[in-house]
């Protein structure tokens, strides 16, 4: 029960209140008396009670002083003060210094019981608030890392911050274990060839993103003041906070202990990492996840595996960030183009490529150096995909690029490298196509008859629905679905024309379940119904 303390100096009082009140209805008792304020403060030390009820007029020292010492004592202590008439003016202090509410002497038991009954519903109510407050708190600190990552991302996402969010910034860093100053570097992570990765099962996919994020997480819990958001499949951020600042070599060591410490898990994943400048607040982080964002696009010429500054991005290339990413983008899909043997696509960015040359005035030694950045990640790419036999010479092309005086030259080097090189992967990946699409189709007349879907076929494969659903539309000219159903209609058709098959049987026969739906769909792909096709059949023979 919570304790009650009366102090009056007046014993007919004190008995009075403690003989009146049914303390215990109110989940209450009275712990003590005093008869002056003196014994007041021992009794308050010795038994801290929820609730205090005080005379304002008592010897050695009077109600107000008692109020006041209990309230730095413990400030959550409530106070009600008992005053007569003339006392009133003493009541509005003690209420000014902290005091609940007064009850005027001689006391009426209705006035009584309606201020301790509030009062009671007032500690019960910080209670409850303090108990939904704690169990915040354990809630957060169970879930300390998805929170905190949720508060991330909406600062990394948000140029600028309302004026609340800025507002409560400090006391929201803080609730998250987090300093709203001192030196802040923003590492961007990124899955390399990513594309590559489709070529697995989607399930195996995400055992593998889920691996990543795990091995990751165990790194950065040794590291201070680290914290990883993802924001994509193949993209996640650390935002790094310390008392001092890095140097370049500190976060370029902790980078490579990164790539080797996801190396030694044996994944086939290796990830690189843009690294913006330096920034002194949070306010700062959507800057620096810019920066850092800019400095992975530089990984088209670096290769997989590679760590860019952002501070050194522009010492090697005349290229300024405003016209940067347009570059980027467009020799990245140049490259994606030529490995899938696309030469149409390829040359088209090729031209655009040297367009954007032509109108931001890029000198020739700039454009020698991406272009041949261009054939490095070409050549890294085809090194990387394990193929047999290198198209085109490099040291051919690179002393091509390098002998070139205009940039008509150059383009003309770069444009035949392209297009040879697209038209030899495209012959070269167009007959592996043919065998995969051959294994799909057997794996149809096999099983039509089944309740097959296109998930299943996929497995059987090891491919990815969506990537063996364009593969079979670029090779036969139909999806998945059309191929099943032109091979159940053709198997329909050969037992139609045995008369003691009766149609349901015929439609269960070929894997359709519904005979309505199998006569809609026959009627689709032949043009006549199941009845008029036996019917025709017969007729004929």
């Amino acid at each position: 029960m919570r304790g009650v303390l009366i102090a009056d100096d007046e014993a007919i009082i004190r008995e009075g209140l403690r003989q009146s009140v049914d303390w215990g209805s109110l989940g209450l008792q009275v712990v003590g008396e005093a008869s002056n304020g003196e014994e007041a403060i021992k009794a308050i030390v010795q038994w801290e009670p929820s609730i205090l009820i005080t005379d304002i007029k008592m010897p050695k020292k009077n109600g107000l002083e008692v109020t006041q010492l209990a309230k730095q004592l413990f400030p959550e202590m409530i106070v009600i003060i008992l005053s007569g008439y003339s006392d009133f003016d003493y009541a509005r202090q003690a209420i000014q210094g902290g005091a609940f509410d007064y009850i005027l002497k001689p006391t009426v038991f209705a006035d009584v019981m309606e201020v301790i009954t509030r009062a009671v519903r007032l500690i019960e109510l910080e209670e409850q608030r303090k108990s939904d407050f704690e169990r915040f708190k354990t809630e957060l600190r169970r879930n300390i890392t998805f929170y905190r990552s949720a508060f991330l991302h909406k600062l990394l996402s948000s140029p600028l911050l309302d004026e609340r969010m800025q507002q409560h910034l400090p006391e929201t860093l803080w609730l998250y274990e987090m300093k709203e100053d001192g030196p802040v570097y923003l590492l961007a992570c990124k899955v390399d060839e990513f594309d590559s990765l489709r070529y697995h099962s989607e399930e195996q996919l995400r055992v593998y993103l889920l691996a990543l994020e795990h091995y990751i997480a165990g790194f950065l819990a040794s590291v201070p003041g680290a914290y990883a958001v993802s924001i994509k499949d193949d993209l996640f951020v650390i935002v790094l906070q310390g008392d001092e600042p890095q140097g370049e070599q500190d976060l370029l060591r902790l980078c490579e202990e990164l790539q080797e410490s996801l190396k030694s898990h044996y994944l086939p994943i290796t990830i690189s990492i843009g690294i913006s400048k330096e920034k002194q607040s949070m306010l700062d982080l959507h800057k620096a996840y810019l920066e850092a964002c800019e400095a992975l696009e530089h990984i088209l010429y670096l290769g997989k595996d590679a760590i860019i500054f952002y501070d050194g991005l522009y010492d090697q290339h005349e290229i300024t960030a405003l016209t940067y990413p347009l570059f980027a983008e467009c020799s990245r899909s140049a490259v994606k183009a030529v490995l899938i043997g696309d030469s149409e696509n390829a040359l088209r960015h090729i031209h655009q490529l040297f367009h954007w040359f032509e109108v931001h005035g890029v000198t020739r030694e700039a454009i020698q150096s991406v272009c041949m950045e261009l054939g490095a990640l070409i050549y890294v790419s085809l090194d990387n995909g394990k193929q047999e036999q290198i198209y085109t010479s490099r040291d051919e092309y690179y002393n091509e690029i390098k002998n070139g005086q205009t940039s008509e030259r150059i383009f003309h080097v770069v444009q035949s490298f392209v297009q040879s090189l697209s038209e030899q992967i495209f012959q070269k990946t167009h007959s592996s196509h043919k065998k995969l699409v051959q294994q799909v189709l057997r794996l149809i007349q096999s099983h039509y008859m089944n309740d097959l879907t296109l998930n299943w076929v996929a497995k059987q494969v090891h491919l990815n629905t969506s990537y063996l659903s364009r593969l079979l539309k670029n090779e036969c000219g139909e999806n998945f679905t059309q191929l099943l159903a032109k091979q159940r209609i053709d198997q329909a058709k050969a037992l139609l024309k045995d008369p003691t098959v009766k149609i349901y049987e015929v439609s269960d026969k070929v894997g359709i379940a519904d005979p309505h739906y199998f006569a809609v769909l026959f009627k689709k792909q032949t043009g006549m119904s199941p009845s008029e096709f036996r019917d025709h059949f017969e007729e004929i023979f």
